[in-house]
């Protein structure tokens, strides 16, 4: 674990680093500890995003076990049957006609 969230002796929070064996954040209450820590994660999270659209855009895999639409359908397929396959294979063969907004489907 790199980054320990430890009790402080007047009741707030701080965060330690095991990498630099320093604290990198004291003195935050619950509240400010949970702001910045999913501010951190956010940031962390859109360089990882921007690392996997920038492998996929140039054909590569970036993870070994990274499937192509047509493997996904497939895979859909064999597990949940054709019409559920064929639903999101349409559905994600349609031309972009919302300016890029996500459809979010919950199944």
């Amino acid at each position: 674990m790199a980054r320990q969230i430890i009790k402080q002796p007047n009741g707030l929070y701080a965060v330690f680093s095991s990498i630099i064996d320093n604290f990198v954040s004291v003195n935050m209450t619950p509240e400010t500890l949970l702001e910045k820590d999913v501010e951190d994660y956010r940031q962390s999270r859109r360089l990882e995003i921007e690392e996997v659209i920038e492998s996929l855009e140039k054909g590569e895999k970036y993870h070994p076990f990274t499937k192509s639409w047509d493997e996904a359908i497939r895979q859909l397929r064999e597990i949940n049957g054709d019409e559920r396959a064929d639903f999101f294979d349409d559905f994600g063969r349609r031309p972009i006609d919302n300016e890029g907004n996500c459809d979010i489907i919950n199944s």
